[in-house]
C-alpha cells in the first residue's frame, strides 16, 4: 500500500498543487494494473487491492480537477517480464499468458 497507493496519492497531490492555476490542459498519469481485477492470475491479494485503490483515487481525482482542465489517468498494463518472474513455475507463467 506504501509504494502502489500512498506513493501515488502524494505524487498526485504535489502535482495538481503545481499544476493549479497554469494555463491549457495538464495530465496526471497513474500506472495501476490489470492485476487489480483479473482474478485469473497470481497477483496476491495486496498489491490487487492498492491497485483498485489506485484506480478509485484516479476517478475521484479526474472528476476533482476535471473543472481546473487538469486530466487525470490511469495505464493498466499487463503482466510485464521482470526478474521476479524466475519465482513462478511455468505452469502458473503460462495460465497467466493464457488469460491475456
Amino acid at each position: 500500500m506504501t509504494l502502489n497507493f500512498s506513493g501515488a496519492f502524494h505524487c498526485c497531490q504535489a502535482a495538481a498543487h503545481l499544476m493549479a492555476g497554469r494555463s491549457g490542459v495538464r495530465k496526471i498519469v497513474n500506472i495501476s494494473s490489470s492485476g487489480a481485477y483479473n482474478f485469473d492470475v497470481f497477483d496476491p491479494p495486496h498489491y490487487r487491492a492498492s491497485k483498485a485503490a489506485l484506480d478509485t483515487l484516479t476517478k475521484d481525482l479526474a472528476r476533482r480537477y476535471a473543472r481546473d482542465k487538469i486530466a487525470v489517468n490511469s495505464v493498466a498494463p499487463v503482466m510485464t517480464e521482470i526478474p521476479q518472474f524466475n519465482v513462478l513455475t511455468k505452469d502458473v507463467l503460462d495460465r497467466a499468458i493464457a488469460a491475456m
